[in-house]
C-alpha cells in the first residue's frame, strides 16, 4: 500500500534505496492487481477493491489508443513491447 500512497495517481511505482518511490509505472501496477483483488475477497477488505479498482483506473488512463502501455522511463514512448504483453 506504501508504493500505491506514495504517488499522486493511484499506480504503483518502485522504491530506490538512495532516491526513495519512484513513480508508478504500468508493469509494476499490473503485478499488484490480482493480489490484491484476491485479498480483499479472502480478507473482507473493500478497501482493498477499491485500491484494485483505483489502479485498474490509472492503468486505463496511461493506456495508449493503440491498447499498449509505455515501459518505465520511456516518456510515453515509444511503446514497450516488453510490459505491454504482461498486462
Amino acid at each position: 500500500m506504501r508504493a500505491q500512497d506514495a504517488g499522486p495517481d493511484n499506480g504503483f511505482g518502485s522504491y530506490h534505496l538512495v532516491d526513495g518511490w519512484g513513480a508508478s509505472y504500468p508493469e509494476t501496477t499490473g503485478y499488484a492487481l490480482p493480489t490484491l483483488l484476491a485479498l480483499s475477497g479472502r480478507l473482507e477488505r473493500p478497501d482493498l477493491f477499491q485500491r484494485t479498482v483505483s489502479a485498474a483506473n490509472w492503468l486505463l488512463d496511461v493506456q495508449h489508443a493503440d491498447g499498449g502501455w509505455a515501459g518505465e522511463g520511456s516518456g510515453g514512448s515509444p511503446l514497450d513491447a516488453y510490459s505491454t504483453p504482461r498486462r
